[in-house]
């Protein structure tokens, strides 16, 4: 048996500490982080103690319990660096657990670490961060539904929190959230109902708690309608610009909030703000009649088409235009420093005076308009762009639409910001910035098998089996499962599972627990591992069989253990047409309903020496290499195997005296010759394989394989 061992998954998560070591950097430079309007409009509404949900309220209280403790915002920051750096580590620890090397990690660790936009990012006070954070969170959960296949109580759980989050710390987040929940379903079908109910569950009472009894409590004014016509009133300002036709209702309809030229005056197609907010219209006016500015735009819209979308390719260009576009960074941009003006006390304090300068300087320099490292660096089409390119690589490797659901969340994300754009705003697409480099290292997970941890394309019987259980690897893709006694010593489950290794002579590993596995191989070898180590356990090809091995001595039938085998028993048989229906999902064919030993049965390449020297038969017609066994009569030895199909081929011949494969109950052999071995056949001139499952069909004297 050949595994990769779980103990560098460890190792795989503390890449994670090259970014954090570089935010933790950027957060004593930039003390007490980037604030920009946003932030102290909500740090004047928590002075004062009256709340409006124009920002989300949920957010804001944040803001205030975090800081509360220093009485200073950069607490938050703090916060945030602590959890992105968490966040990163639990990341690369799920993506390594399936497939992806760790060089590949420690790639998107560097790329995380030295480019400036992440750092200025996670520092940011900005509702969008917090965004960013869940959705990092939502992705790592929807990658281990979408590799994985399943759904438990515990995923369900951080994803609906993870859900919350994200509609509670931005207005647009039950845009992204909704989709997640229709891609979860589809992936999971009937399988995942629990997990769904409990994600839905979950997010709708953590939603409700805050948005019902805690926004009472604290007598929370709603958010404005405006915040959903906002991009209609800016492109209106555009079509009046361009001089549209109005008809009399539409000029009543736009004068009533502003005279036609201060429209037009006051029309930039980066800025939907200034018209709103820094203009004579009164957003009050606006809010009154929503229904009105909706059937004006549709009007004016359907007039002047061609001005509606050159509005909308100048506002979304930061989104999808390649190269440099308006976008606004945030308050780094205003002098260099990190915090807006303002008259709420709130002021940059570096706590490494003169290491702000120069960060300071590299964000300005790489930020310079049309200079490459721009493009690259800041530019969020860049980010969408690799992520695009990422997925089509999954989608190749995945060979179904699987990883899709991995990169909803960005592709949500962007989706939001073509058909609301407001101002081209970096921070909108963060979640597109700071996943790519996430992503680009998901593509490489091993979507159609197992990852080091066995893992990847799990759908058998395993999560039905409650530890503590014995796994004995029968052959590559079936596997046998005794259900044991949990209220036995660990000591005496280590013997059990010692002394049906000693029998069976087949890898083997014993589950105590979450994370507590004993590893076995068939030469009595012992390793901790964290994970079931078999690379195919639970895999779509692979199958579960039980009660066919005994142990060495019976176990008690107590009610306990009568319950988990029935269960197990149950999911073994209900597993064909599970497997059939995820395969269906994914666009598979269910495979046949057989299982098979080493096709190769174990054979290597000939070198030249061995060709010359076991070419040819012997007068008896076996081939040369093999000699008859002066114990048991049995050919034994190394040999080309005579079969055409595996011309050139050094095969192994085992006599009766090297079978090995013992029942732990009666002390017979479990077949007449060496399982997962091969034997020669005189009578048939061949090399037989006997796969491992040949000894299944073992029974002891005066015993059937059901008697325990």
């Amino acid at each position: 048996m050949t595994s990769r061992s779980t103990s560098s998954f460890p190792r795989a998560g503390a890449w994670a500490a090259v970014p954090f070591i570089a935010w933790l950097i950027y957060w004593v430079a930039f003390f007490p982080g980037a604030i920009n309007h946003d932030v102290i409009v909500q740090w004047n509404q928590i002075i004062a103690g009256h709340y409006d949900d124009w920002h989300p309220v949920f957010h804001t209280l944040c803001l205030r319990a975090l800081s509360w403790p220093t009485g200073s915002p950069g607490t938050v920051s703090l916060v945030q660096v602590l959890a992105a750096g968490a966040l990163l580590s639990w990341f690369f620890t799920r993506l390594h657990q399936r497939g992806v090397p760790t060089p590949v990690l420690a790639a998107a660790a560097t790329w995380l670490a030295c480019v400036p936009v992440f750092g200025v990012a996670v520092i940011s006070l900005a509702k969008d961060a917090a965004f960013t954070l869940s959705t990092v969170w939502m992705t790592g959960l929807l990658l281990g539904i979408a590799a994985g296949g399943t759904f438990g109580t515990w995923n369900g759980i951080g994803l609906g929190f993870a859900c919350a989050l994200a509609m509670l710390v931005r207005h647009n987040g039950p845009v992204l959230v909704a989709p997640v929940f229709v891609g979860v379903a589809l992936r999971t079908g009937r399988a995942g109902r629990t997990g769904l109910v409990i994600a839905f569950t979950v997010m709708v009472g953590a939603a409700g708690i805050v948005r019902g009894p805690l926004f009472r409590v604290l007598q929370v004014q709603p958010h404005s309608p405006l915040l959903t016509v906002e991009p209609l009133v800016h492109q209106l300002a555009g079509l009046v610009r361009a001089g549209t036709p109005v008809s009399p209702e539409e000029r009543k309809v736009l004068e009533s909030l502003l005279p036609l030229a201060k429209w037009s005056e006051n029309y930039d197609c980066h800025d939907a703000d200034h018209l709103l907010f820094y203009s004579e219209m009164n957003p009050a006016l606006v809010v009154e009649n929503p229904g009105a500015i909706v059937r004006t735009w549709f009007g004016m819209a359907a007039r002047n088409p061609r001005v509606a979308l050159r509005h909308w390719r100048c506002v979304t260009a930061f989104v999808w235009k390649a190269g440099t576009t308006a976008l606004y960074i945030g308050p780094t941009m205003v002098g260099g420093g990190m915090v807006a003006p303002n008259d709420s006390g709130l002021r940059a304090a570096s706590l490494a005076p003169g290491l702000d300068r120069v960060l300071a300087r590299m964000v300005r320099y790489t930020s310079r308009p049309s200079s490459w490292q721009r493009i690259f660096f800041w530019q969020p089409a860049t980010a969408l762009y690799i992520t695009l390119g990422a997925l089509l690589i999954a989608l190749t490797r995945a060979r179904s639409f699987a990883p899709v659901l991995v990169w909803l969340p960005s592709l949500m994300n962007t989706l939001v910001w073509l058909v609301f754009p407001v101002v081209p705003a970096l921070r909108f697409q963060w979640p597109v910035v700071l996943l790519a480099p996430l992503l680009v290292c998901t593509a490489m997970v091993n979507w159609n098998g197992a990852g080091p941890s066995g893992k990847g394309g799990k759908m058998a019987a395993e999560p039905a089996v409650e530890a503590p259980y014995l796994l004995v690897e029968i052959v590559a893709t079936l596997y046998h499962l005794t259900v044991l006694p949990a209220d036995l010593p660990e000591d005496d489950l280590n013997a059990i599972a010692r002394a049906q290794v000693r029998a069976n002579r087949l890898d083997a590993c014993l589950v105590l627990g979450e994370r507590r596995v004993l590893a076995i191989d068939a030469e009595g070898v012992e390793r901790r591992e964290t994970e079931v180590p078999f690379r195919l356990f639970g895999h779509w090809i692979s199958a579960a069989v039980t009660r066919r091995l005994r142990t060495a001595r019976p176990l008690p039938p107590t009610d306990e253990v009568l319950r988990r085998q029935t269960a197990l028993e149950a999911a073994i048989r209900e597993y064909p047409a599970r497997r059939a229906e995820v395969l269906r999902q994914r666009g598979m064919l269910p495979p046949a309903d057989f299982v098979v030993g080493d096709l190769t049965k174990g054979g290597r390449d000939a070198t030249p020496a061995e060709l010359a020297a076991l070419s040819g038969r012997q007068s008896n017609g076996v081939p040369m290499g093999l000699v008859v066994c002066a114990d048991c009569g049995f050919w034994k030895g190394e040999c080309l195997d005579p079969n055409a199909e595996f011309r050139g081929k050094v095969m192994r011949v085992h006599c009766g005296c090297d079978n090995w494969n013992r029942c732990a109950a009666c002390g017979e052999t479990l077949y007449p010759f060496r399982l997962n071995a091969n034997y020669y056949d005189q009578r048939e001139g061949a090399v037989v394989h006997v796969p491992g499952f040949s000894g299944l069909i073992h029974e002891c004297a005066g015993t059937s394989r059901h008697d325990g």
